[in-house]
């Protein structure tokens, strides 16, 4: 659910996320729309863009030229990134922090989180290495009952 735009700069964003490049400008969505209900990817893994005012802007790392693929179907917006060399590792982002706080002032409900860059070796699994990528606060818009309980 969403808009256009705003799915296409999440599904950008959290696959190079998943990769070692680096975010020169990305700003995540301030609120909270859904629970976590039916949610496949880490909350605030996407970015949020408007026109003029917010970008996403990302740089290569890597000696070689990355390949962004996207395409739809009649129900999805799907895409990956390619390159010419084959590499003996994975990138997943992972959710290391998760809570729910509510202001005294507003009465308002924050979700925040923890996103990290945790690394995989192909053939093994094992992990190689884990960095924070980003922290994040949104107000949350769905019914406080929807909130898991042992979240706060």
């Amino acid at each position: 659910m969403g808009g256009g735009l705003c799915q296409l700069s999440n599904l950008i964003a959290y696959m190079f996320a998943c990769s070692e490049c680096v975010f020169i400008e990305r700003k995540h969505h301030s609120k909270d729309v859904f629970p976590d209900n039916n949610r496949t990817v880490p909350f605030a893994s996407g970015a949020t863009i408007f026109f003029n005012l917010i970008d996403l802007k990302i740089k290569n790392p890597y000696p070689f030229p990355i390949k962004l693929n996207l395409r739809t179907t009649d129900t999805q917006l799907r895409g990956s990134l390619d390159s010419p060399v084959s590499l003996d590792y994975f990138i997943k982002l992972e959710e290391k922090e998760s809570f729910f706080i509510k202001s005294k002032q507003t009465n308002k409900l924050y979700r925040c989180n923890v996103l990290n860059r945790v690394f995989y070796e192909k053939n093994t699994k094992n992990k190689i290495r884990e960095e924070t990528l980003w922290t994040n606060t949104a107000e949350v818009m769905y019914e406080e009952s929807d909130v898991k309980k042992e979240i706060f």
